[in-house]
């Protein structure tokens, strides 16, 4: 198995807010039987190839998986945070007569 890491992409005042890159594994020779149940989880939980063998590997070692957060993403916040988001657009949106004269 080949493990491998990404560059970090980070320069100068940067270098110490540098945070790791997720390593990268690089599996070779799976049986076909495996490949196939491997497919047909993630198939059955919509989820990704990789999240599936993720998960996998992480129960082998009894470690969670961290799961990505979408707290972030629209219809995820708060009333106020939407109403912000709102007025943000409708600023955007308008349009400024003196810019089109």
């Amino acid at each position: 198995m080949q493990t491998r890491r990404r560059a970090s992409r980070t320069t100068g005042s940067d270098a110490s807010k540098k945070r790791h890159a997720p390593t990268q594994y690089t599996i070779r020779n799976i049986p076909a039987d495996l490949d196939k149940a491997i497919k047909a989880r993630a198939k059955r939980l919509s989820k990704s190839v990789n999240q599936v063998a993720l998960e996998a590997l992480a129960n082998v070692v009894d470690r969670a998986v961290k799961k990505r957060s979408l707290r972030d993403m629209p219809g995820a916040w708060s009333k106020s945070e939407a109403e912000r988001f709102d007025r943000f657009l409708r600023e955007q949106r308008s349009i400024d007569d003196e810019l089109w004269k």
